[in-house]
């Protein structure tokens, strides 16, 4: 069966780059990819691959077939300037899902788009302590499991003042696998006592797997707020 296909005109200027942005998509959920590239002959036979598996089978000019219709749907678009663009849907993302995806010729397997794509499972059961010693306060968030392995950054306010932090965090993580690999993971910032002033701490605790960039930490992870008084 073939889906059908969306064409949009567009005026393009410039080069167009066979490479496109895959993201970053989280496991279990749907996620959508673009394969944007070029193509000379809109007669040619295009296939679209995860890695070195065939997943699609498109014709510019009719549309794309699926191999695997309750895993993945296409659909194209065309554009003046010879500009193909293939969009897969991923009905239930896995790790499987992590690899470099491409369009490429069937006749000559040359390249038309390809992308890298990242996987990520959310931290679960993130959890911080506050451990007030003698040689100054140690805080450590843990989470029982997170793909890729955690990052962490703490903020630190006392008295709602923003304080500048440029302790290293410590890390430990340990392997394990549930179906796939996972990390279950601890990081821990200590305020040594030299530095701890009078007053209420507010310390807000932002704990995501390693892939993401800073300002994402709500989109792929936790953040905790954890408060005390010296």
């Amino acid at each position: 069966m073939f889906h059908s296909v969306e064409v949009y005109f567009i005026f393009l200027i410039g080069h167009i780059k066979a490479v496109s942005d895959c993201g970053h998509a989280e496991e279990g959920k749907e996620y959508s990819l673009w394969l944007n590239g070029t193509i000379q002959n809109r007669d040619k036979e295009v296939a679209v691959k995860r890695g070195k598996s065939f997943i699609a089978k498109c014709v510019p000019a009719v549309g794309c077939k699926s191999l695997h219709e309750n895993i993945f749907s296409l659909s194209m678009a065309l554009a003046v300037g010879h500009q193909l663009s293939v969009n897969v849907k991923i009905v239930k993302t896995t790790r499987h899902d992590s690899k470099t995806w491409r369009t490429e010729l069937i006749s000559s397997e040359s390249l038309i788009a390809s992308c890298s794509l990242l996987t990520f499972s959310r931290p679960e059961n993130v959890t911080c302590e506050v451990d007030k010693g003698t040689s100054g306060i140690n805080i450590t968030c843990n989470t029982t499991k997170i793909y890729p392995r955690a990052k962490c950054d703490f903020l630190v306010y006392v008295n709602e003042k923003k304080k500048h932090n440029d302790i290293p965090i410590l890390y430990e993580h340990y392997e394990f696998k549930n179906g796939e690999m996972f990390f279950s993971s601890a990081c821990k910032f200590r305020i040594f006592k030299e530095a701890i002033e009078f007053g209420l701490y507010e310390i807000k605790a932002m704990l995501t797997p390693e892939i993401s960039k800073p300002g994402e930490e709500i989109k792929y992870g936790s953040i905790i707020a954890v408060s005390f008084v010296i």
